[in-house]
């Protein structure tokens, strides 16, 4: 009995010190398709029309309030993403009429973070297809104003 408990102590220590430096965050899953206002669609489509050269379904628009103003913001699936590869997101924001890109992320899915930086949620990049732990933080740079990467999470060997 006294030689489990030192193995279970030694064992916890070990994991402990291997895994002390991961932060863990608490992520909100993004919906896409929910139902967006007339005129939101209306410059989102004429957006993707303009820019991305391609129309834009529903399904692939996710709206959520980043900064806590009321306002919703948008991430932008593009139609050909699937979780096989990663792909090219689009954080949108709505102002005076005209759609504006609040930043552009790569990777296979998003969530939001539970954490803020300058008022304005982070956002999590998973690249992985095995691996939840590893990910991208990006966060709101004000002066910049723009997503940006704030720190690559280190990557298993074989991902």
């Amino acid at each position: 009995m006294t030689r489990h408990f030192y193995l279970s102590l030694f064992l916890s220590a070990i994991i402990s010190v291997c895994f002390h430096n991961i932060n863990a965050r608490a992520a909100e899953s993004l919906t896409f398709g929910s139902t967006i206002p007339a005129s939101s669609q209306l410059f989102l489509q004429n957006y993707s029309e303009q820019t991305l050269q391609s129309p834009l379904k529903p399904s692939n628009i996710a709206q959520i309030d980043l900064n806590g103003d009321g306002l919703n913001e948008f991430i932008l699936l593009p139609q050909t993403c699937t979780s096989v590869h990663t792909c090219l997101f689009r954080v949108l924001s709505e102002s005076n009429d005209q759609i504006i890109e609040l930043g552009q992320i790569t990777a296979r899915t998003l969530a939001l973070s539970d954490h803020q930086t300058n008022g304005v949620r982070d956002i999590i990049a998973y690249d992985s297809a095995i691996n939840d732990y590893a990910y991208n933080i990006y966060h709101w740079a004000p002066k910049r104003a723009q997503y940006i990467l704030e720190k690559k999470q280190p990557r298993a060997v074989n991902e």
